[in-house]
C-alpha cells in the first residue's frame, strides 16, 4: 500500500488514543465497514504541524494488543492533559452516568474529574510546572483544553 498522511486537531484535549480506518465509497457505510478499514502507522513519528507551517516530529506512543478492533493500531493523544488531582481519591469511583443528561452524581463527578484533569486551567498555555500527565513532546504542549491551539497532529499510515 501507499503511505499517506493525515491529520487531526485537538480542540477539547481530553487524553485517550486514535486510530484511523477508511470505508469504501463504493460500499454501504457503517461502522462494521470501518472496523474492517483500519489503516496501520508507518514509522513511528508524529509530526506536531503548526499553521505557520513549521513541523516538529515527535516519537509516537503505539499500541495494537488489546485494540479493537483485535490487532488494530491506536496511538496515544500525544498532548498531556493536566493532573492536578487525583481523580480517584478526590472524586470517588466513577458514578453511573445514568439516562441523559446523566445522573446528578455523574455530573458531579464529571465536573470534579475534569477539575482534576486540569479544566479550571484551561485558558493557560499549558499545564502549570510538574502537572502534566506525562512527559509533552514540545516543552509547553500540554493542557486540558485551549481552543487557540495552532497546531494539528499529523501522521503516516498505510492505505
Amino acid at each position: 500500500g501507499s503511505v499517506v498522511a493525515v491529520a487531526w486537531a485537538v480542540v477539547a484535549n481530553h487524553g485517550g488514543g486514535y486510530s484511523y480506518r477508511l470505508c469504501p465509497k463504493s460500499g454501504v457505510i457503517s461502522e462494521q465497514c470501518f472496523q474492517r478499514g483500519a489503516l496501520r502507522f508507518a514509522g513511528n513519528s508524529s509530526w506536531i504541524v503548526y499553521t505557520s507551517g513549521e513541523r516538529k516530529e515527535i516519537p509516537r506512543t503505539t499500541v495494537s494488543v488489546g485494540t479493537h478492533p483485535a490487532g488494530s493500531e491506536w496511538a496515544r493523544n500525544p498532548v498531556p492533559g493536566c493532573r492536578m488531582c487525583p481523580t480517584y481519591e478526590t472524586c470517588g469511583p466513577r458514578a453511573e452516568p445514568g439516562p441523559p443528561p446523566g445522573s446528578d452524581a455523574w455530573q458531579a463527578w464529571s465536573i470534579c474529574s475534569a477539575a482534576c484533569d486540569g479544566s479550571h486551567v484551561s485558558d493557560l498555555s499549558s499545564c502549570p510546572s510538574g502537572t502534566a500527565q506525562f512527559p509533552e513532546p514540545v516543552s509547553g504542549l500540554s493542557s486540558f483544553e485551549n481552543k487557540s491551539w495552532p497546531f494539528s497532529i499529523m501522521d503516516r499510515v498505510i492505505v
